[in-house]
């Protein structure tokens, strides 16, 4: 087993992820110990990885694709709060798919790798990824419930930004 430093105090073990030399097809073993797994779908986790990585890139963890789920790993005892609707938490002991470290750059469709860090790094802090993956599925929500072909409403300008007519005197 692995280990990577998720903050200066703390270690977590971290899954063994397969070599590229293991063969081409998908790898069962069970969640944790010391990590779980958050399943979101895809449209909601594309969402909250772009809003994460315009905070830092290094704040994504690996990050594998499989049935039209995106599959983040986060330290055990990450289930509280709950996460969104739609998403699922895969606690230690439960029965787990990762695809071959070979099947890179995984699409919608496909099971694969979505990330990989160099580093090895695995975790995405829960504290950060949970609020991402909540705003994006209220925003999923709210896009699913507009009328077809109705755009969103604009963001209001301040009062500040708007011009006054005044009656020339």
């Amino acid at each position: 087993m692995t280990t990577c430093l998720a903050t200066p105090q703390t270690r977590w073990a971290t899954p063994r992820l397969p070599s590229v030399e293991v063969p081409d097809v998908p790898w069962q073993r069970p969640v944790g110990p010391a990590w779980e797994v958050v399943l979101v779908p895809e449209r909601i986790a594309r969402l909250a990885v772009q809003a994460l990585d315009e905070l830092s890139p290094a704040l994504v963890g690996a990050v594998f694709s499989i049935q039209g789920r995106w599959g983040f790993f986060v330290p055990e005892e990450s289930a509280e709060p709950p996460w969104p609707a739609g998403t699922r938490y895969l606690k230690a002991g439960a029965a787990l798919t990762l695809p071959p470290a070979c099947w890179k750059n995984a699409t919608s469709s496909d099971a694969g790798w979505v990330r990989r860090p160099p580093d090895g790094r695995l975790l995405t802090p829960p504290l950060i990824l949970h609020p991402m993956v909540t705003a994006a599925s209220h925003r999923e929500k709210q896009d699913s419930q507009r009328p077809v072909g109705e755009q969103p409403a604009r963001e209001s300008q301040p009062c500040s930004s708007h011009s006054t007519s005044e009656s020339p005197s």
